[in-house]
């Protein structure tokens, strides 16, 4: 039997933050970014067409209310959201709080630089604490 597990790829670039109903919430570890992952907690689950219409609503919430927390909590000035799958094929949903002064603005963040500013720990206590204060 298949169990749950997070892409080793995620598990390298991201920081747990919290357990969803459907979905792991992690943090990318680039904090020129409010960059967010959603994995939905099933095996060997690729695409979205994969989950029965419920699950697909409850990522669909899930989504939302993170986006919600991002222009609230965070004071984002827009929210993308984004699945690609092209080098981590486990299904994982980029909610990223984006601004105008980041780095990318107003272009993806892909088309960043590469070089990653990982987090501070206590900037991870802080975004966790938030994100926990308001699920």
């Amino acid at each position: 039997m298949n169990q749950f597990k997070i892409a080793p790829e995620l598990q390298n670039d991201c920081h747990m933050i919290a357990e969803l109903m459907f979905s792991s919430l992690m943090l990318l570890d680039d904090s020129r970014f409010l960059w967010f992952i959603l994995v939905p907690k099933r095996p060997m689950l690729e695409e979205i067409y994969d989950m029965s219409p419920e699950e697909q609503q409850i990522l669909f919430a899930e989504v939302s209310t993170l986006g919600k927390i991002l222009r609230t909590k965070f004071a984002a000035d827009k929210v993308n959201v984004a699945s690609f799958g092209n080098v981590v094929k486990q299904l994982h949903i980029h909610v990223i709080g984006r601004y105008k002064t980041d780095d990318a603005w107003p272009k993806p963040v892909w088309c960043a630089s590469t070089e990653k500013i990982p987090y501070a720990p206590s900037k991870i206590a802080e975004i966790k604490k938030i994100i926990a204060a308001n699920l």
